[in-house]
This record gives structure tokens, C-alpha cells and sequence, in this order.
């Protein structure tokens, strides 16, 4: 009998083990019932709709608010206009998808894929995104406020004059992306992939580039006032006429970058790298350049008036024309 516990227990465990096993399997399963509801009807606010088929589905202005279509298929699906509102989409198929002018507050896209799907006019103010995959979808005129796209993946993708004020895009990748007239204020792109960004006449104010790779970007007329750039890597970056004041740019990489009639006024660029750059009629009125390597750099023109150039390089610099009033050139070398 002492011999026949043990295994009784044993066996009991394993019952209970299949039972959970089963009951989680089933969990996954849509709800028949609900599933019936939504094509017939077009109106399934919170309904359990897990891992549904709904490829290809007609779903013009649906009402899915708070639904859970966790890891549903929904693959060129027409949901445009629809109430996605509290939906929770995380794992779902949506490639190709016709999500225009979506309501999509607040929904759950973490690891969705959304590559090719079509997101203009959307609202997705305070959406997870995280790891979701945006590759080439077109977000144009959407609204991302406070909205997450951590770890994302938005190469190629069109955000032309998008909302995505104080939206965090931390470690993101958005090479290639369209940002032209897209509003950035207050979003964090630390450690951002940019490379061949589009941003010109973005805003970018107070925004976070620490880390963030923007080479062969266009900046071109961008307000970046207050943003941080530490150690940001803008390798030929096109930043003329850019609003740069009281930019934090410390160790930056802008080699080769172009900063031409650009506002740096009271610029912290202290150790950046500023070789072979064009600075023509750049305003660097009470910027910090001390320590900065500006060989080669072309400042002509430009208003240094009250900088701080102090142990900066500046052989073989270009500085006619430059206005010097109350440089400091401590220690600065020229030869």
C-alpha cells in the first residue's frame, strides 16, 4: 500500500498535467460562437477570437474593441475604419492589411507583423508595438502618441507627417524610413537605427538620439532644439539649415556631415567629430566646441562669436569670413 501512494500521487499529477495542457490548448482556440457572431455580424466588442483565420476577411468599419485576437491570421484583411480600441492583436498576421484610419487606442501589437500593411490615418496613441514588424507599411498622417515601438522593426516604412510625440522607438530599426514633417517632440530614439532616415523639416525638439545611428540621413530644416545627440553617429548627415540650439552633441560622429546655415546657438558639441564637415554660415554663437576634431572642416562665413573652441583641432580648417568676437581659442590648434 506504502508502494501504492507514490504511484497513485504520480498518476494524479500526470492527470493534472494533460488536464492543464489541454485546457491551455483549447484557450488558444477562437470562440466558434463569436467567430460566427463577427461575420455575420460585423459587431464582436471582447470576444475571443484566438488564432482565428480571418485572412483575407471583410471586415470594413468592425467593431473589435477589447476583442482578443491574439496570434489571429488576419493577412490582407479589410479592416479599414474598424474599433480596434483595447484589442489585443499581440502575434497577429496582419501583413498587407488594410488598417486606414483605424481607432486603435491603447491596442496590443506586441510582435505582430505589419510589414506592407497600409496604417494611414490610423490612431494608435498608447499602442504596444514592441518587436512588432512595420517594414514598409504606410503610417502616413497616423497618430503614434506616447505609443511603444521598442525593438521594432519600420524599415522603408512611410511616416510622412506623422504624430509621434513622446513615443518611445528605443533601439527600433528605421533605416530608409519616410519622417519628412513627422512630429517627434519628447520621443525616445536612443539607440535608434536612422541610417538613410528621411527627417527633414521633422520635429525633433527635446527629443532622445543618445546612441542613435543616423548616417546619410536628411535633417534638412529639422527643429532638433533640445534634443540629445551623445555619441550619436551621423556619418555625412544632411543637417543644413537645421535648428540646432542647445543640442547636446557630445562625442557625436559627424564626420563629413553637412551643417550649413544651421543654429547651433549654445550647442554642447565638446569631443565631437566634426572632420571634413561643412559648416558654412553655421551660427555656433556661444556653442561648446572645446575638444572637438575639426579638421579640414569648412567654416566659412560662420558666426563663432562666444564659442568655446578651447583644445578644439582646426587644421587645414576653412575660416574666412568667420566672425570671432570673443572666441575662446585656448590651447586650439591650427597647424
Amino acid at each position: 500500500m506504502q508502494i501504492l501512494k507514490p504511484l497513485l500521487r504520480s498518476t494524479q499529477a500526470l492527470g493534472l498535467v494533460a488536464v492543464v495542457t489541454l485546457g491551455s490548448a483549447a484557450a488558444q482556440a477562437a470562440n466558434p460562437a463569436h467567430l460566427e457572431q463577427l461575420l455575420r455580424t460585423n459587431n464582436c466588442p471582447g470576444c475571443d477570437l484566438r488564432g482565428a483565420n480571418l485572412a483575407q476577411a471583410r471586415l470594413r468599419q468592425a467593431n473589435l474593441a477589447g476583442a482578443d485576437l491574439q496570434g489571429a491570421n488576419l493577412a490582407y484583411a479589410n479592416l479599414n475604419q474598424a474599433n480596434l480600441s483595447n484589442t489585443n492583436l499581440s502575434q497577429a498576421n496582419l501583413v498587407g492589411a488594410n488598417l486606414r484610419r483605424i481607432n486603435a487606442p491603447a491596442a496590443q501589437l506586441r510582435l505582430a507583423n505589419l510589414s506592407n500593411a497600409d496604417l494611414s490615418g490610423a490612431i494608435l496613441n498608447r499602442a504596444v508595438l514592441d518587436t512588432a514588424r512595420l517594414d514598409g507599411a504606410n503610417l502616413r498622417g497616423a497618430s503614434l502618441r506616447r505609443a511603444y515601438l521598442g525593438d521594432a522593426v519600420l524599415n522603408s516604412a512611410i511616416l510622412i507627417s506623422g504624430d509621434l510625440t513622446r513615443a518611445v522607438l528605443a533601439a527600433a530599426s528605421l533605416s530608409g524610413v519616410d519622417l519628412s514633417a513627422a512630429n517627434l517632440s519628447g520621443a525616445k530614439l536612443n539607440q535608434a537605427g536612422l541610417d538613410r532616415a528621411n527627417l527633414a523639416g521633422a520635429n525633433l525638439n527635446g527629443a532622445d538620439l543618445t546612441n542613435a545611428k543616423l548616417a546619410l540621413a536628411n535633417l534638412a530644416s529639422a527643429d532638433v532644439s533640445g534634443a540629445s545627440l551623445n555619441q550619436a553617429y551621423l556619418y555625412q548627415t544632411n543637417l543644413t539649415n537645421a535648428n540646432l540650439t542647445g543640442v547636446d552633441m557630445r562625442s557625436a560622429q559627424l564626420n563629413a556631415a553637412n551643417l550649413s546655415g544651421a543654429t547651433l546657438v549654445g550647442a554642447n558639441l565638446e569631443s565631437a567629430i566634426l572632420t571634413l564637415a561643412r559648416l558654412i554660415n553655421t551660427n555656433f554663437t556661444y556653442a561648446n566646441l572645446a575638444y572637438a576634431d575639426l579638421q579640414g572642416a569648412d567654416l566659412q562665413g560662420s558666426n563663432l562669436s562666444n564659442a568655446n573652441f578651447s583644445y578644439a583641432n582646426l587644421t587645414q580648417a576653412n575660416l574666412n569670413n568667420a566672425n570671432f568676437t570673443d572666441t575662446n581659442f585656448t590651447a586650439t590648434r591650427f597647424k
